[in-house]
Parts: C-alpha cells; structure tokens; sequence
C-alpha cells in the first residue's frame, strides 16, 4: 500500500510507480501534464489501472492548486473516482453516459473558448474510466477525439483508461493522440498491439496486479503504487485541507 508514501513533488506532476532496470536502483515514475499530455491506462479486469489512474489523480492534485488545474471526471463505473467529486479542482462528475456526454461536451467547450480568446487561465483535464463504456456515443466520442488532436497546445488533457483495448474502444483518432500509455496485463497480442501501439511489449504476459510498461520514447517495466480505497479517502482529507477546505 501506498498510504504512507511521500507523494510530494513539483506542480503538475503525477505519481505512478516506481521503474526496475537491469543493474540500476528502482526510481520513481511520474507522468507529467507538460511532457505527457494525454495518457491512457489499459489493463484487464483486476489488472490495477483504475487503481494506478487513482494514485496518480490523487498526487497530481496533492501538488496543484486549484487555480492551475481543473479535473472533469467521468468515472462510468462509479467505483474510484466519487470521492474526488467534492474537491475544489473538479469541474464536473458524471458518473452515468447523459452525465459523461455533457462532461466532455463542457470540456470540449473550454477548449473553443480557449482557440477563440487565445488564453489559458489554467490547466484542464479530462479523465475518463471506463472508455468502453463511452464509445456507443459517437457525439461524445467524436467530442473526445476533437479534445485530444487540439487541446495539447491550450493546455486541455485527456487520461483514459479502459479494459479493453480494442480498435472499437480506441478509435485510430483517438490513439494516435496518446502521447503516453501506461500498460498492464491485457487479454491477446493484438489487444498488446492496440494498447501500446507497438508491436512486441508482452503486455499480454504481465503480472496482475500493478505490473505495468509506460511507454513513450521507450518502454520502461514498472510497479504500480497501491493505494488502497481508505488511503484515497486520507489523501482526499488531506488535498481539501491544503486547499482551505
């Protein structure tokens, strides 16, 4: 568990895991709004992505104000992300499709607002588990895919996070837009081959849970944090607090 782990670190930046290279002490694995502007999670079902999608939301707003970033969260699941909703950087929570149609829609909003005044008053992001859930609305989904290919340059990200990476779920738009992935165990070569967008990671032969590859420029293998639902609920207290709340 990872409940009594010093998540501190600079504005903007998220805490994910920590990576093993051969010969080389374990070191910390962040994902960062600046250099990974939009990410997606993918792992099977008890795989730990929504759990690693959890720590890394709950580090990122430990580190940020209020005043420079604000969180949509679409959580279709309605299982990691309801104790979230209350914080003073959520914009939104749509915890059903009506709800997660509108979110999107709203973010999608900010960003024409930004291309029209040419200014970025703070940082958003959009987080979206469970994608598949998602994709039987073409308006939302085309929404999202209009977020990603413009919103990296007005400061306007996605995390998503899915069970099933299928070119159904993530559309070619839509994955060519990903500039980070972070990869547990998923279910064939080819669901490895759709998550990834590389051929050859052996995402399908992974441990469960919280073994994962971030993959960018390179591949790296890393351990998840585990943070359990009770320590969320203890960060949570703690982000409201040094929010003034």
């Amino acid at each position: 568990p990872a409940g009594g782990l010093d998540i501190t670190d600079r504005a903007l930046r998220a805490l994910v895991g920590r990576s093993y290279q051969y010969g080389q002490p374990p070191v910390h694995e962040y994902i960062d709004l600046e250099n990974d502007p939009h990410v997606l999670f993918a792992a099977i079902s008890g795989g730990g992505k929504s759990t690693v999608m959890r720590m890394a939301l709950a580090s990122l707003l430990h580190n940020t104000a209020p005043a420079d970033l604000r969180v949509a969260l679409v959580d279709l699941k309605n299982a990691d992300f309801p104790p979230f909703a209350d914080l003073p950087h959520v914009l939104a929570f749509a915890g059903d499709p009506p709800a997660a149609a509108a979110v999107v829609a709203q973010v999608l909003a900010e960003l024409q607002q930004r291309i029209a005044s040419r200014q970025m008053p703070y940082r958003v992001l959009l987080l979206v588990d469970e994608l598949a859930q998602l994709r039987g609305d073409k308006q939302a989904m085309q929404a999202l895919e209009s977020i990603m290919n413009m919103g990296r340059a007005l400061g306007v990200h996605v995390w998503a996070g899915t069970q099933y990476p299928s070119r159904d779920t993530i559309t070619s738009g839509i994955n060519t837009a990903f500039t980070t992935r972070i990869v547990g165990r998923v279910d064939s070569k080819v669901s490895a081959l759709v998550a990834a967008k590389r051929p050859g990671t052996g995402a399908e032969a992974l441990l469960v849970p919280g073994d994962f590859l971030r993959v960018a420029g390179d591949v790296r293998r890393l351990k998840a944090y585990n943070l359990t639902m009770a320590e969320t609920a203890e960060r949570i207290q703690a982000i409201a607090q040094r929010c003034g709340g």
